[in-house]
């Protein structure tokens, strides 16, 4: 969108969640935009900066009060395998098997950021808290809420709403593509030292953050071959059913939307 501005290395960037990165100061983090060209709007976002409500939400208040959130709701259900599939082409999950991998975060064996952002398949679904959290911190009028049906289904739609919350030009025609397409690694070795990134001091000063960000996402592009979806066993699925029964019921009553859909999710 011509009035919108985001360095797509930017894009599930840490940040406000990330001591690492957040005490650099936000200076550090503006320098990152520094490209800017004075369109209305910069972006910028991170998967789970609703999943770390807690630390996030009073971060992005002090940073700027009057910022405008957008947050994508999928099945919990769904979206918990999906995280799965795509920890395992990161090479941020070493356990083969999804149920082991539940057993494993359920149990506490998570502690590392990391790990937590990376491998937490059900409790990042609990969104009735999280969407809570920001609405302590944030006017509701601020937050708008989609779901990834509607945007999978209505991408123009949706993309519609997305510009009038923005309140920017809402006649645009937006370009849709898909770009995350199911695939496993052609060398696991190669997506193992992508996921831990430049580790030496001197190359790390010499490749600016965005740059370093731009040729990992390449990489990451080039050494990964579409393949299909494993198919979950129906037991699974009914796992996930139970964890959420709950959760989706008070969700309904805080955003106020049918989400009918996501019980009893089989794809």
């Amino acid at each position: 969108h011509p009035e919108v501005f985001g360095d797509p290395a930017m894009k599930d960037f840490p940040f406000f969640c990330d001591a690492s990165y957040f005490n650099k100061g936000s200076d550090w983090f503006t320098e990152r935009f520094s490209n800017w060209n004075g369109e209305k709007i910069i972006l910028h976002g991170y998967v789970h900066y609703l999943s770390f409500g807690e630390e996030t939400a009073p971060r992005l208040k002090a940073f700027n009060p009057d910022l405008k959130l957008l947050a994508v709701l999928r099945n919990p259900a769904e979206r918990a395998y999906s995280a799965y599939l795509q920890a395992r082409k990161t090479g941020h999950e070493p356990i083969m098997s999804f149920e082991e991998a539940i057993d494993n975060e359920l149990a506490g064996n998570l502690s590392s950021f990391k790990d937590i952002a990376n491998r937490s398949y059900i409790s990042h679904g609990y969104y009735s808290h999280s969407i809570s959290t920001f609405w302590k911190h944030f006017d509701p009028d601020q937050l708008k809420v989609l779901l990834y049906d509607n945007l999978k289904n209505d991408p123009v739609g949706s993309c519609i709403e997305v510009f009038e919350h923005l309140s920017i030009d809402k006649n645009f025609t937006a370009k849709i593509t898909s770009l995350n397409r199911y695939g496993m690694p052609r060398s696991r070795w190669l997506q193992n030292l992508l996921k831990d990134g430049i580790k030496w001091s001197v190359a790390r000063e010499l490749v600016p953050l965005n740059t370093r960000i731009r040729l990992r996402q390449l990489a990451r592009a080039i050494n990964t071959k579409t393949d299909e979806k494993p198919v979950l066993e129906t037991s699974i699925w009914q796992r996930l059913d139970d964890f959420y029964k709950s959760e989706i019921d008070r969700l309904e009553n805080i955003i106020g939307r049918d989400l009918s859909s996501w019980r009893n999710y089989r794809p």
